[in-house]
């Protein structure tokens, strides 16, 4: 494509990066090609660079972490740099629990929300419909399936079911994730008896 400009003519062109990076490159007076535009311009830009669970932060180093409560999948492949496998929860959920038959007898703990503050939400949320802040944040809780929850002024109530793909963390702006956890992971303990009849 060429562009007249007042000093002459520019020539640019797109190229494809083997990373697969799209950028814009424009040929300068000075004989060489100088880009002007690049995408995606971080490697947090790039669809689940963290795997399932991991946040990304193209201003930290290394740029993925695991939330609180949960480990890398991997710690081989993340001490490499291959973050792709993501993070894991360390502590099976209270639900998970009673669903899986692991429960053991006594007290165990309820399960809790962690909050990750400026966070670009992760992709394939729900929309739940007229469920206000309370409302949002009981629904997840009292839903085994619910693995996060956002409330969104203007958007409302939006649910996770499942791996939260594709979260990234921002120094400013971004939206409050609630994500649930195990409450040995929050440090704060609430307990439910479970009493088995025969």
């Amino acid at each position: 494509m060429e562009n007249k400009a007042p000093f002459g003519p520019q020539i640019s062109l797109p190229r494809l990066l083997p990373s697969g990076s799209l950028e814009i490159v424009m040929w300068k007076d000075t004989g060489q090609w100088n880009v002007t535009w690049v995408q995606p311009a971080s490697a947090c830009d790039v669809y689940g660079t963290c795997g399932p669970f991991g946040i990304c932060n193209s201003k930290e180093s290394p740029i993925c972490k695991c939330p609180e409560g949960f480990m890398p999948k991997s710690k081989e492949k993340w001490s490499k740099g291959s973050w792709s496998s993501g993070c894991v929860r360390q502590t099976e959920l209270l639900c998970q629990k009673i669903v899986s038959g692991n429960l053991g007898s006594g007290r165990e703990e309820i399960d809790g929300i962690l909050t990750l503050n400026g966070m670009k939400l992760p992709d394939g949320y729900q929309y739940l419909y007229s469920k206000d802040v309370q409302g949002c944040r009981n629904w997840c809780l009292d839903n085994c399936d619910c693995t996060a929850y956002a409330y969104v002024n203007g958007i409302d109530c939006l649910v996770w079911i499942g791996d939260l793909i594709d979260m990234q963390e921002f120094m400013i702006s971004g939206e409050d994730l609630f994500v649930k956890l195990a409450h040995s992971e929050l440090g704060e303990i609430i307990y439910f008896s479970v009493i088995y009849l025969c």
